[in-house]
């Protein structure tokens, strides 16, 4: 699977930053995340722009994972009603992402469904400390998650 161009555009920052500068040690940062297969995107960011997630139409971030598993957390229309956030979903399944959406608010839920999304947990180190709500497609659910936790006896992670 091809790696997102982003990757590619923050490790060569990495490589450039002068060393001990807090532009380093923030770009460092990222690249911690970008070794463990994990981009942190938000709005405003050419990498949001490139997903067409943009901050005129939206605010918010996801994490995005080398093969293509897609982790929105956080997402506000700034024109409700427009079918904007619809649009964005549906580009994004059609480009291959597996999305899954993290503890979506009632009319996320009902925009999921339509595309036929279903509610389960999962164990999201860093950034949860228990398990949280996490909706995806069963169609594109792989047996991995992100950290290769095993499922406890019945539960989809």
């Amino acid at each position: 699977m091809p790696v997102h161009p982003a990757y590619v555009k923050e490790t060569a920052k990495v490589m450039t930053a002068q060393e001990g500068s807090p532009a380093f040690r923030w770009l460092l940062k990222k690249e911690v995340n970008i070794m463990t297969n994990i981009l942190r995107i938000e709005t405003g960011t050419p990498e949001g722009d490139a997903l067409g997630f943009t901050s005129e139409l939206f605010s918010g971030w996801l994490q995005l994972y080398r093969d293509n598993r897609m982790y929105l957390h956080y997402i506000i229309s700034r024109q409700r009603g427009e079918g904007n956030v619809q649009a964005l979903i549906h580009g994004w399944l059609e480009r291959g992402y597996d999305l899954r959406v993290v503890m979506p608010r009632k009319v996320m839920q009902h925009i999921l469904e339509k595309f036929g999304f279903i509610s389960s947990t999962e164990y999201l180190p860093g950034e949860y400390d228990d398990r949280v709500e996490v909706w995806y497609r069963p169609s594109l659910l792989q047996a991995d998650t992100p950290y290769g936790i095993p499922a406890e006896s019945g539960e989809r992670l």
